[in-house]
């Protein structure tokens, strides 16, 4: 549902989708900027929000469908928004993918492409590490990347057209901090 109304929108050009797992109270907000971990990022004028912080890289990397992205966070009227801001999408400026008003603990989000699909977002704050698995696919682990301000993210390619997909973190003795389902564009989300 979000996916289509993105895509109606215009939003998401050399993208299949982009789904947030934060429920019916989030808003979704395209902007544009340049930066480093721990750096604050330019606010953006267009976006429809009323930004109270800058936004702040929180987690960087390379995607192999996506290329180097960054996750970044900021404050709003609408609560703490976070995103991903894909570095090598061929425009003038990066493009972030944001949601605001994301309610405690995880917050997940997923972009499809042909090659892969690209899980990002926010994970407990004491999990050092993730179980991604879909049914049919090997279980796939991650690190979890932590931010200046003690938050965790992750940034983890699986295999394109995913279905079923559910992320289960872990704190750094192996016990489980529960699990979400992220919608992905194979989904219907």
């Amino acid at each position: 549902m979000l996916g289509n109304r993105l895509k109606r929108s215009g939003f998401g050009k050399g993208l299949v989708v982009l789904a947030v797992t934060a429920g019916f109270g989030a808003s979704f907000v395209i902007a544009y900027a340049i930066g480093a971990v721990g750096s604050d990022v330019p606010r953006s004028a267009g976006d429809g929000l009323t930004h109270t912080s800058g936004r702040g890289v929180v987690a960087t990397g390379t995607s192999r469908e996506f290329g180097r992205w960054e996750l970044v966070v900021s404050q709003s009227d609408k609560g703490r928004c976070e995103g991903v801001r894909l570095l090598d999408d061929g425009r003038s400026e990066p493009t972030v993918y944001e949601g605001c008003g994301l309610p405690p603990g995880f917050s997940l989000a997923s972009l499809a492409g042909a090659r892969a699909t690209f899980v990002h977002g926010r994970v407990p704050p004491d999990a050092e590490e993730v179980s991604i698995s879909m049914p049919g696919e090997a279980t796939q682990t991650a690190r979890t990347r932590r931010a200046p301000d003690g938050s965790r993210f992750i940034g983890v390619d699986i295999p394109a057209g995913a279905r079923g997909v559910s992320v289960e973190a872990f704190d750094a003795g192996g016990r489980s901090l529960g699990s979400r389902e992220v919608p992905t564009a194979a989904d219907g989300g």
